[in-house]
């Protein structure tokens, strides 16, 4: 099973940015944060805790919703 994810990653170049659909509301985790922002996952989740990036927290992970980051990224 392992292996065959090393040869998916291999073929496709590794994973797609997928946002997950909540409500008609697109809801972006901490690991597809840093594929867009320039800034690493520790920062992203410094700035959800300091309240910079409104987020939401699910269980142990932090997602963000479109709009949130939209307002963020027009903040900067």
């Amino acid at each position: 099973m392992y292996y065959n994810v090393i040869i998916f990653r291999k073929i496709t170049g590794g994973l797609k940015i997928m946002p997950i659909k909540f409500d008609d509301k697109k809801l972006y985790s901490i690991r597809e944060l840093a594929k867009i922002l320039p800034i690493t996952p520790l920062t992203i989740r410094a700035y959800l805790r300091k309240g910079k990036i409104k987020g939401h927290k699910i269980g142990k992970n932090w997602y963000v919703i479109k709009g949130d980051l939209e307002v963020f990224l027009e903040g900067r």
